[in-house]
């Protein structure tokens, strides 16, 4: 969608399959939600977090209570690795699970999905990547997943993709089919409060970019729009609330509805170029996505902004900036003001090298993401030259305040 008036001659779908509960205690309905998919749940999470917090207790609880018979698989990782999701799915056979319960961040929910794909599906997880281009494996079906976040961040409890990392190449891809879906969404804001304050920040920013992103990008639309500006204004009213004391829970709830928001958006107009250089980062590099999209999310809107320039001051408008009466080249730069001061004020000012980037990675990075991050790239509203990508990477490269 461009800037100005509406392409009514442009064709627009709009799918939205979720059913979400959200509220405090709503951990508890997992059982019950649940029991109608199978007698026999697996629930998929990390090794420590879910355990330390009591969110497993709770989830585990909730469906005993229900009659399941319930496993845990507690093999997921950060940025997690197409071989892990394999053995987790080889454990579903075993344990002959009929529904997946993804318990944790966006990692745990993306191996979930993955796992219930390739319990029905069959085959490797790298085998779906989009990678492959048309002989990639499509899923034919999968198990039912309920999505149980414990941050708010990547808002993969409402959307159909799951992230996956090729473990010896270091690709990092995004794999979309509408069989991935889940089928239930339960949002307990008491799950959210034991967040820690580097993971309240990386999610929360996450949430920001994943509302920037199809805001401006090429499949924006008006049903994509209304999703990322109240998500932008959320996270403008929260964020730092949250960073700043975790206890706070209208700002943890807040962020939870902008990350919902978010997802949806995603889920409809993709993102851009800030996803786009970050998922080799983090692929390469082991970074924080969140952090990754930090870092970068500066050079890459001063880049995009001849593109956009009333979506950018609409952005700038939505962040708290006042651009009343300003030119809309000005009120547009104002974006970048805007996210800066978000940047400060959650402490979020690293660059690329702090997150273990050298400029000698640049070209691997440059090709890692023209290879592999084809959508990202052709979504973006500005079209880039390697040299240009090249040139955002080693922008961001210093710490915020240090840039040229």
């Amino acid at each position: 969608m461009m800037d100005g008036a509406l392409d009514w001659r442009r064709a627009i779908s709009f799918h939205a399959p979720v059913r979400l509960h959200m509220g405090p205690g709503a951990v508890d309905r997992v059982g019950e939600l649940a029991r109608p998919h199978g007698a026999r749940a697996l629930v998929v999470t990390g090794r420590h977090a879910a355990r330390r917090t009591g969110a497993l207790d709770r989830v585990l609880g909730s469906l005993r209570r229900a009659g399941l018979e319930v496993e845990v698989w507690d093999g997921v990782t950060p940025n997690p690795e197409a071989s892990t999701v394999d053995q987790g799915a080889r454990h579903a056979r075993q344990v002959g699970a009929d529904v997946i319960v993804g318990l944790g961040g966006g990692s745990a929910m993306d191996t979930a999905k993955l796992i219930a794909v390739l319990v029905r599906s069959g085959g490797s997880a790298w085998e779906y990547a989009p990678i492959h281009g048309p002989t990639r494996r499509r899923p034919t079906g999968a198990l039912p997943v309920l999505a149980v976040p414990t941050t708010s961040g990547t808002g993969s409890h409402v959307n159909a993709t799951a992230v996956v990392t090729h473990p010896e190449g270091r690709e990092k891809l995004g794999i979309w089919h509408p069989l991935m879906y889940p089928k239930e969404a339960v949002v307990d804001v008491e799950l959210l409060a034991s967040m820690p304050v580097a993971v309240t920040r990386a999610t929360g920013l996450d949430v920001l970019f994943q509302c920037i992103e199809p805001y401006v990008g090429r499949r924006a639309s008006p049903f994509s729009d209304i999703l990322a500006e109240e998500g932008m204004r959320l996270v403008r009213r929260y964020l730092v609330r949250a960073v700043r004391d975790g206890s706070d829970m209208e700002a943890r709830a807040g962020m939870a509805v902008a990350d919902t928001l978010a997802g949806i958006a995603i889920d409809q107009a993709g993102v851009g170029l800030i996803h786009g250089l970050e998922h080799p980062v983090s692929g390469r590099h082991g970074a924080v996505h969140g952090e990754g999209l930090a870092a970068l999310a500066p050079a890459v809107m001063a880049f995009n902004l001849p593109a956009r320039l009333e979506r950018f001051a609409r952005i700038a408008e939505l962040l708290g900036q006042q651009t009343a009466g300003l030119p809309v080249q000005e009120a547009a730069r104002l974006a970048i003001v805007a996210v800066e001061e978000l940047l400060q004020e959650t402490g979020a000012t690293w660059g690329l090298q702090e997150l273990g980037v050298q400029d000698a990675d640049v070209a691997v990075l440059v090709d890692d993401t023209l290879r592999s991050m084809q959508g990202a790239v052709a979504n973006n509203p500005r079209e880039s030259t390697p040299e240009e990508l090249a040139e955002l990477y080693r922008r961001s490269l210093p710490p915020l305040g240090h840039r040229s």
